[in-house]
This record gives C-alpha cells, structure tokens and sequence, in this order.
C-alpha cells in the first residue's frame, strides 16, 4: 500500500460511519473498473459479507 493511500485511508477512519460506507463503495467502484469483472466481484463479495455465485 502506498503512503498517500495510507494516509487516505487514516483520515477517512477519522469520519461518521455513513461517510466512511460512502467512500467505500467509491473505493470497490474505481475496483470494478479497473480490473477484470470476475476478480473484482469476489472482492466486493467478501466485502459486502455475500458470496460471488460464479466462485461456484
């Protein structure tokens, strides 16, 4: 991870909850892409807690 992600990701740790989620999701966005579907969506899935169906 770089420093300037570093330091991003300490002050975003630093806002209410919903800002964070907000960010977030703007986060696994820029993922989504940027890399090819199938990889980016088992990232999102263990982020969102869900399960990508096409890992079965």
């Amino acid at each position: 991870m770089t420093k300037l992600l570093e330091k991003a990701l300490q002050a975003v740790r630093r806002l209410p909850a919903d800002s964070q989620d907000e960010i977030a999701c703007s986060i696994l966005a820029l993922i989504l892409t940027s890399k090819p579907r199938s990889a980016a969506s088992s990232e999102e899935a263990q982020v969102h807690g869900t399960r990508d169906p096409r890992s079965d």
